[in-house]
């Protein structure tokens, strides 16, 4: 698909996410999208000249290649929605996840943004994250032009020093083992950010943002306070 500085579109699905909710926001600013197309089931009231809402029954994706056109997908939903979703299907080829990513690269979507999390490693002993791990190793073989794998820490609303975020990050590192004892909460616009980001770099291939990487990049962007959109 031919890429035009300025006449890019972007592919979103359910963007209810704290970040899926700040991507939305970027990519309707950013000077490279001439058009958001944002599947939902629901009606949604939002408008914007960029926007195009398209409502989506989860139960019949048959007609799902005719829809998903685009230049980048952007997948920021969490990964227990994604459990849920291998749950429902039985198994991770028939999930939601898989089925917009194939009807994706079908209709030569050239790259592909996933949100994941630095629990999603090699293995794990959590359901929820062993399938979101099959997950991700299909969703790496698929042939886009580039696929972008981020993986931050526990995210906040807004701010470093959101005490609850820290709190509960604590409380999650301990049932973990300690895994997140290095890492800080992340604000979510940060990541959002640094996947609209990412997608204008034109890096080929697989590319792998760790939770280290993206706290450089909030040092970066938001070296005071983050900005509220």
């Amino acid at each position: 698909m031919e890429l035009i500085k300025g006449q890019k579109s972007a592919i979103l699905v359910e963007p209810t996410s704290l970040v899926g909710r700040f991507c939305l926001d970027y990519l309707l600013e950013h000077k490279a999208y001439e058009l958001v197309l944002v599947f939902s089931e629901k009606n949604k009231k939002r408008a914007h000249p960029k926007l195009k809402w398209v409502r989506i029954n989860y139960s019949n994706l048959d007609n799902l290649i005719d829809h998903v056109k685009g230049h980048d997908l952007f997948w920021c939903r969490s990964s227990f929605k994604d459990w849920e979703d291998i749950t429902d299907a039985g198994s991770v080829r028939e999930s939601l996840p898989f089925k917009f990513a194939w009807a994706a690269l079908q209709n030569e979507v050239s790259q592909f943004l996933l949100l994941s999390s630095v629990l999603i490693g090699k293995s794990s002993w959590l359901p929820v994250l062993k399938q979101r791990i099959e997950l991700e190793k299909y969703l790496k073989e698929l042939p886009f032009w580039a696929t972008h794998i981020f993986k931050p820490p526990l995210m906040v609303d807004q701010g470093p020093a959101n005490r609850w975020g820290e709190g509960m990050a604590k409380r999650l590192s301990d049932l973990m083992g300690g895994v997140l004892d290095n890492y800080r909460p992340l604000e979510a616009e940060v990541v959002a950010k640094a996947m609209v980001d990412s997608a204008q770099q034109f890096h080929k291939g697989l590319v792998t943002y760790s939770a280290e990487d993206l706290q450089k990049l909030a040092e970066e962007f938001f070296p005071k306070t983050p900005r509220k959109l």
